[in-house]
């Protein structure tokens, strides 16, 4: 009786042309929902306006929509083939619906000033290929084309240890447009949530560069205005753009293992002299220099990511081997060398704070967070900017 009643009205829908566009709507639902009914639920298949409409309730208001479907009146697809069929589609111009309800989930568990965040973008290179897996297709970017890097950006607390990642966007070439926009949809997103993004962290990657000129920043300006934050005037408003220290340290010691010689008036540099020291120490049992691999000079283009291999570099072993050494082969030049790498490894732990006490454990004030103007560690940098300038 049910599929008779059907077929009545999908001839009425289609033979009757006084009727109006909505009463064929009404007609054509009505006999796919009786259809449906007389159907065990593992074998319906639903049209494609019934999944439009279902998709579009769904995001309107998830609750009602799971109402609905344990209602009854209605044979309505399940959430999870709706997750299937949007997942990759996006309906609002921010951030998606459940990463904005879980970052104000989080926001609620958070100090005052756990929300002042700092927003870094980061690349990670992608092995090339498609994926389909339940349904869903990855590995694919907004064009239709093969991924060959993940944009990712994540948030941290500049005033506690709360971190999180926000959003992972495959593309196929970096570039400073597509990254802008990126970038203004996550800085909306969490602006609207109700943190205070007061920086964001690039490397030196010259994309990074052009992305940085797009918003404004300049060497003079090295900040720009949230465009997202209702009275500018406020200095709240202010997004401050820097580059990420690890991204500079790494940066100095690869300097050198490319151009194997650096020069300044009071320090000459080889990477020669680190090699002589771990050659020298090669094969014993005991070393000074423990960290030294041949990885550290060696290191593939991968490997140069790790940051592992400039922490052995620099670390304090290695500089104290360079001058045991100089003092021991008569080789006064090793001393410039632990110059240059401890004024890194000491440079990378002043703007590397992250604990209130730690600078006591490790004697070292410069590792001291700062609290005024003349605090010891804000004069090193100081020196050390002068320092590179004149270089």
């Amino acid at each position: 009786m049910m599929l008779a009643a059907a077929d009545l009205l999908d001839t009425a829908a289609d033979n009757d042309e006084d009727q109006k566009d909505q009463w064929i709507a009404v007609a054509k639902f009505t006999s796919e929902q009786l259809r449906l009914v007389t159907t065990p639920p593992n074998g319906r298949r639903y049209t494609s306006a019934l999944m439009t409409r279902a998709a579009v309730w769904d995001r309107t208001s998830p609750k009602l929509y799971q109402d609905l479907c344990s209602s009854g009146i209605m044979c309505l697809p399940g959430r999870a083939v709706l997750r299937r069929l949007t997942s990759a589609l996006s309906v609002q111009s921010g951030l998606e619906v459940g990463t904005m309800g879980y970052l104000k989930m989080r926001y609620n568990k958070l100090t005052t000033r756990e929300h002042l965040v700092n927003l870094a973008l980061d690349e990670v290179y992608l092995a090339q290929g498609v994926e389909l897996a339940a349904g869903t297709v990855t590995g694919e970017t907004r064009e239709a084309n093969v991924a060959r890097t993940l944009l990712c950006t994540m948030i941290n607390s500049i005033a506690g240890r709360y971190e999180d990642m926000i959003s992972m966007n495959p593309i196929e070439s970096i570039n400073a447009d597509r990254q802008v926009d990126i970038f203004l949809q996550v800085l909306q997103g969490l602006t609207e949530v109700g943190y205070q993004v007061v920086s964001v962290t690039t490397d030196g990657h010259k994309v990074n560069t052009a992305f940085q000129a797009k918003l404004g920043v300049t060497p003079d300006k090295p900040w720009f205005a949230n465009p997202f934050v209702e009275n500018q005037e406020q200095h709240e408003a202010r997004v401050h753009v820097i580059s990420d220290t690890v991204h500079l340290w790494k940066n100095g010691f690869y300097l050198l293992l490319n151009k194997k010689k650096l020069s300044q008036e009071d320090i000459h540099v080889d990477i020669g002299h680190l090699v002589s020291v771990y050659n020298c120490e090669l094969g014993k049992e005991v070393k000074m220099a423990y960290r030294l691999t041949d990885k550290v000079f060696n290191p593939t283009h991968i490997e140069r990511t790790n940051v592992q291999l400039v922490a052995a570099a620099t670390h304090e072993s290695t500089t104290t081997a360079l001058v045991y050494y100089a003092d021991k082969c008569s080789r006064p030049t090793f001393k410039e060398a632990a110059t240059f790498l401890c004024l890194l490894h000491k440079w990378f732990n002043t703007c590397n704070v992250k604990s209130r006490g730690l600078y006591n454990w490790h004697n070292e004030p410069t590792r001291k967070p700062v609290t005024n103007i003349e605090q010891e560690s804000l004069v090193f940098l100081e020196q050390f900017a002068e320092w590179m300038h004149a270089w």
